[in-house]
């Protein structure tokens, strides 16, 4: 039987726990395991797991029975399929970290903790920069005298120790360095991971333009009316001037001395209605 701890997706479960019920079982059937789970409908459980409905609370309660799940892995299942079936982003998130508290002790947790809680605080990514100037790089105190805004020295080393059992950096006496480990993790996680971090960058941008000198600031904007079939383009194009500016850093031959943030966002201001 397949662990629902190894699922990101209560449908992607559902379906497997369904084929593999068929394969070993020659009386298995669906509507066997309606009538064992107490749904009415004999094609229920087709339907969500084809992706046509969802699952409400009653339902989550008489799947867990059918699947035979215990209390822990049902409340997990539960969790899962909240999880799945948010609508809004701060939903997902709220259903997320009670994912993460929900996996059996020593359980290898496939939602990507690591890279979820890399990404929950923008100075996690900022630090992971620090480290390659030199300055920086010996301990929490020195990194925490460069961070601005400032960050207590505490959530310093916190993130000093996730990104070190995370393997993106390591301690080499008295120092840190990078490694060249890339993290990766699935789309769900990632997209919510993402988007938590834009949302605390985009405020560090706004506080930037209230009190930051002229000199170390660069803010522009473009309101253009488009075609909607160009966002494509528009968008790669945006990409491939990321790339440009990480390449041009990269490469340059000068000593790191700050942390940069670059934000570039495109928006549509307006909604296809009818008459457009």
């Amino acid at each position: 039987m397949q662990s629902v701890y190894t699922y990101d997706d209560y449908r992607a479960y559902l379906r497997d726990v369904i084929a593999t019920k068929k394969r070993t079982s020659r009386t298995f059937s669906y509507r066997q395991f309606n009538q064992r789970a107490g749904l009415k409908s004999s094609g229920h459980l087709k339907l969500i797991i084809d992706g046509a409905r969802n699952l409400s609370q009653e339902t989550i309660y008489r799947l867990t029975r059918g699947l035979g799940l215990s209390e822990p892995e049902s409340r997990f299942f539960e969790s899962l399929v909240h999880f799945n079936q948010s609508k809004t982003h701060d939903e997902k998130d709220f259903h997320y970290q009670q994912l993460l508290t929900k996996y059996p002790p020593r359980h290898a947790q496939l939602l990507d903790a690591d890279y979820y809680h890399l990404f929950s605080h923008w100075y996690t990514i900022a630090i992971l920069e620090l480290i390659r100037i030199e300055a920086c790089a010996a301990n929490a105190a020195r990194i925490a005298k460069h961070l601005k805004p400032n960050v207590p020295a505490n959530k310093i080393r916190q993130s000093l120790k996730l990104l070190e059992q995370s393997g993106m950096i390591r301690c080499v006496g008295a120092r840190y360095e990078r490694t060249e480990k890339m993290l990766t993790t699935s789309d769900a996680v990632r997209s919510l991971a993402v988007t938590k971090f834009h949302e605390q960058v985009t405020e560090l941008a706004l506080q930037a333009l209230k009190h930051d000198p002229v000199p170390e600031k660069e803010f522009s904007s473009l309101t253009i009316a488009i075609a909607r079939e160009d966002l494509p383009q528009l968008k790669q194009r945006i990409q491939e001037f990321r790339r440009y500016i990480h390449a041009l850093i990269e490469h340059s031959e000068r000593p790191r001395t700050d942390v940069a943030q670059l934000n570039i966002h495109l928006f549509t201001m307006t909604s296809q209605g009818d008459d457009v």
